[in-house]
């Protein structure tokens, strides 16, 4: 859901209203977005994670900017999990050549690890500090809004082929050069890019 500022009935026309609706983000009418972009998506953009220099216009509106799949990845991972802001890894245990484990990141939801692994790590992330990025309340609306996406007739539609709820974005790039894919399930997050490694002949 948006907030916009707009003249309404039970003003005189230059005093700003508030008016709240929620856009179309199932079909490809991304033109509403522009009205926000200038007055904080730059800041916004990077509070959530994205690292790469974003345009200052109003075309940032339609995905302008190149950014990381990595760091987008991310940003979806962080409204999957109500607005906390994840700290992914690479390795999950580090061991010596004699089994002395030297890291160790077991994860609680983690099938492969053993029982008391899983518990000790569900334990220790009890005393973990929360990184709050944004209200679990904006999380929830922006998973509301990305599940209507993948329910047919949205771009995404055809992940209920899956059988359980998913929330995601489709998106193209300038030209139909790219194609993109942001979506996640309850235990799985995946950005998918598919597209030439230059800029010579569109997809």
């Amino acid at each position: 859901y948006l907030v916009m500022a707009a003249p309404t009935a039970g003003f005189s026309g230059n005093e700003p209203g508030a008016e709240l609706f929620e856009p179309p983000t199932g079909r490809s009418e991304d033109w509403y977005s522009a009205y926000f972009v200038e007055q904080w998506w730059n800041a916004w953009a990077h509070k959530l994670g994205i690292t790469t220099k974003i345009n200052e216009d109003l075309s940032m509106a339609l995905g302008s900017s190149c950014v990381y799949l990595w760091d987008l990845t991310n940003v979806y991972t962080l409204f999957n999990r109500m607005g906390q802001r994840p700290h992914p890894i690479f390795l999950r245990r580090v061991l010596d050549r004699d089994g002395r484990i030297l890291e160790d990141h077991s994860s609680f939801y983690d099938p492969w690890t053993t029982l008391p692994d899983r518990v000790a790590s569900g334990y220790a992330k009890l005393f973990e500090p929360v990184d709050q990025v944004i209200k679990p309340e904006t999380a929830f609306v922006m998973q509301h809004l990305m599940e209507d996406v993948c329910k047919p007739p949205g771009t995404g539609g055809r992940a209920v082929a899956l059988g359980k709820p998913v929330a995601g974005k489709t998106g193209t790039t300038n030209d139909l050069f790219d194609a993109w894919f942001m979506g996640y399930t309850r235990d799985v997050v995946t950005g998918v890019w598919v597209g030439y490694d230059t800029y010579d002949t569109p997809m």
